[in-house]
């Protein structure tokens, strides 16, 4: 339960400064890159039989990207605006922690 209330935090918090102006819609796919790809890859067992016994569970770099993001969303919630190198610095560890889950589900499907 955990993870997913992580996820939804991030979620409300995101799109609702989203829709209050204060993040772009750019900066939200910045933001959610990670989750994102994390949803999309967690509907592949459905479509591909080589990944149905792959397990999946949370990685390091995944978590570094939440504690990112939360530290991104800070100065909003302080009324200030986020900083643009956190927010590239949230979409840099996005796409390592992506390339990071494919590479470890890659590796479980050819066990």
């Amino acid at each position: 339960m955990d993870p997913i209330a992580d996820r939804l935090l991030v979620l409300v918090a995101i799109v609702t400064y989203v829709l209050n102006g204060e993040l772009s819609v750019v900066e939200l796919l910045l933001l959610l890159s990670r989750d994102i790809a994390t949803a999309l890859g967690l509907s592949l067992p459905a479509r591909c039989r080589d990944l149905r016994a792959v397990e999946f569970k949370a990685r390091f770099p995944g978590k570094i990207v939440t504690v990112l993001q939360l530290v991104t969303l800070l100065p909003l919630v302080l009324g200030a605006q986020p900083l643009p190198p956190f927010i590239a610095l949230v979409a840099l560890a996005s796409a390592f922690a992506i390339a990071d889950y494919a590479h470890a589900i890659w590796r479980a499907r050819a066990r």
